[in-house]
């Protein structure tokens, strides 16, 4: 009996022997072939066969799912092939598979940082630091997440660590001193680019946030000369030249301006921008009373809009120049091709409209003026020209837009004698004598003996 059991048994033990034993070498099989394709992957991704790379990867993945290695991997093939989202989700993959390795948080900041998604970048590079607080390159990403995300003031702590740990890391300091600077820190931001500038000389954009910094705190003369060494490092480029000018001109250092500007002229005889910027800087002289300047504004000008493509703010400061000599048709002709070019300056609709109502054109004076307001809606400019609209209005006998204007220019500057006697006067006309009795009263107690203001009160009822 025992023996008709024992054969049963030992066959089923043999077979179980023999299928592990084939799992085994299986097993062994899918080990060898899984390191093969990492292997050849690696050797794919260092050729930039990514398309290789990226195969051998995902057959390592279907043998091993539950590799880190392989996963991050081709996660950084995707995203060299520029697949930022499949990087994305083989990266969070790897990460999830190995929590403890910092550099997989860091590539994915960096995947996200290159999408525009700054926060969640931010979020992943300090992840990347609570595993390893001492990666000077992960604190400068991060600061930089944080400026881009729009958070000036929250670069600053991570950028004082990452100096701390690399103290000739140039661009942090540059960074520092913009994110100082941006918080309205102003000589810490100096201090920081000064060392920006003395790690990197070369480093062209440290030289013009210092200027920034100079002209925020008002030293012009500083800053003019910054400028100066910037153009003298990049004496190709007319932009540096127009920017010295123009820094000299606010320095109230006018014949420097000029003296800068010519010399770039002669340089660049076919840079519209340059001769328009020398025409600047001739009319802002001749607005300033000097006579003589007026010509040559307007030579420098003409000619600036005779070149190619002059910008819309040339051809504004032509339409001034000629409204100075007294060519208000040729200042109308350029002041609509002004207005006419995008980007347009919102002062060219205000200059047109100055020009149109000199030559009578009074619907078409209010309509500029109307435009103009609505480009610096919101501002203290948009209050400042409703009284004058107001007043166009009143001329064309529309005592409803007059009101309009009127009440817009008392919500953005207040109550005046002056503004409540104009309001008071369009309400009359369209027939509000009520309403216009109650704004001469609230005049009369602001000024009493406002002579507009009196008359009205002597033919306005009373309730």
């Amino acid at each position: 009996m025992a023996s008709g059991w024992g054969w049963p048994l030992a066959l089923g033990a043999s077979l179980t022997l023999a299928v592990g034993t084939a799992l085994a070498v299986v097993s062994v099989r899918n080990e060898r072939e899984y390191e093969r394709l990492v292997v050849a992957g690696d050797a794919a991704l260092a050729a930039a066969d990514l398309s290789a790379a990226i195969e051998a990867y995902t057959g390592a993945i279907t043998l091993r799912a539950d590799s880190m290695a392989a996963h991050l991997k081709r996660g950084l093939a995707y995203r060299q092939r520029g697949e930022p989202e499949a990087a994305l989700r083989d990266l969070r993959r790897a990460s999830e598979l190995d929590p403890s390795a910092p550099r997989v948080f860091e590539w994915q900041g960096d995947v996200n940082a290159g999408l525009g998604r700054h926060a969640r970048a931010a979020d992943r590079y300090e992840q990347s630091l609570a595993l390893d607080d001492r990666q000077a390159a992960v604190l400068y990403k991060l600061a930089v997440a944080r400026y881009r995300e729009g958070r000036a003031g929250a670069a600053i702590d991570p950028l004082r660590r990452a100096i701390a740990l690399a103290p000739t890391l140039a661009e942090a300091h540059y960074l520092l001193g913009v994110s100082l600077r941006d918080a309205g820190r102003l000589d810490d931001a100096l201090a920081s680019l000064g060392t920006a500038a003395r790690l990197a000389p070369g480093l062209l954009e440290v030289r013009e946030a210092r200027v920034d910094v100079l002209q925020a705190r008002g030293d012009t003369a500083r800053a003019a000369d910054e400028l100066a060494a910037l153009a003298a490092l990049e004496p190709e480029r007319p932009e540096r030249a127009i920017a010295v000018g123009a820094a000299f001109a606010r320095a109230g250092r006018t014949d420097a301006a000029v003296l800068s500007l010519g010399r770039a002229a002669e340089r660049f005889p076919r840079s519209s921008a340059v001769f328009g910027a020398l025409g600047g800087v001739w009319l802002r002289a001749a607005e300033a009373g000097d006579d003589v300047a007026l010509e040559k504004a307007l030579t420098a000008l003409r000619r600036a809009a005779a070149l190619d493509a002059p910008s819309a703010e040339t051809l504004m400061l032509l339409g001034r120049a000629r409204a100075r000599s007294g060519d208000l048709a040729g200042a109308e002709a350029d002041l609509r091709r002004a207005v006419e070019r995008l980007p347009a300056p919102p002062e060219a609709f205000a200059r047109l409209g100055d020009v149109l109502e000199r030559r009578g054109r009074v619907a078409d004076a209010r309509e500029a003026l109307v435009d103009y307001a609505t480009l610096v809606s919101g501002t203290a400019a948009a209050g400042q020209v409703a009284p004058r609209i107001g007043d166009l209005s009143m001329r064309l006998g529309d005592p409803h837009g007059a009101a309009y204007w009127y009440e817009k220019a008392i919500a953005e500057a207040g109550p005046s004698a002056t503004l409540l006697h104009h309001l008071a006067d369009a309400e009359r006309d369209r027939g509000a004598a009520l309403r216009a009795r109650a704004l001469v009263d609230e005049g009369l107690a602001l000024e009493p003996h406002h002579a507009g203001l009196r008359a009205l009160d002597r033919v306005l009822p009373r309730p």
